[in-house]
């Protein structure tokens, strides 16, 4: 069953006369699924998000990859908060591809407790 607030989030986002500039989804949750829907209506939309908040969810190298596609083609997005996901050494390899973009304009990503180790980090780190 879909949260109420993603719920709501997602119609805001999909009502051209809505403009959101910060969706906060902490502990709401979102899992990999819900991740994919999200980035397709921000997409999709005619808002201006600047801060997403993840923190606290489900989100794997599925979602991870989601977003990471919205890094490199919504130029909005300047912070993006996945702390406390479980997204592994893998999900941060597929982020630090999507910084090394030139249409990526992120300057805040929060990873903590994020299991990310030694390779993700070395991954990440190489990006910047």
């Amino acid at each position: 069953m879909m949260d109420p607030v993603f719920k709501q989030i997602l119609s805001f986002l999909e009502t051209t006369d809505q403009k959101l500039t910060e969706i906060d989804l902490k502990s709401r949750h979102i899992v990999d699924e819900d991740v994919v829907v999200l980035v397709d209506a921000m997409q999709k939309g005619n808002n201006r998000v600047v801060t997403l908040n993840l923190i606290n969810n489900h989100i794997g190298v599925v979602g991870v990859t989601a977003l990471a596609a919205l890094i490199q083609s919504y130029p909005w997005l300047t912070k993006l908060q996945l702390q406390l996901n479980d997204i592994g050494p893998n999900g941060a390899i597929v982020l630090a591809a999507s910084l090394r973009n030139n249409r990526c304009r992120l300057r805040y990503l929060h990873l903590k407790s994020c299991r990310i180790s030694a390779s993700g980090a070395e991954a990440l780190a190489s990006a910047l």
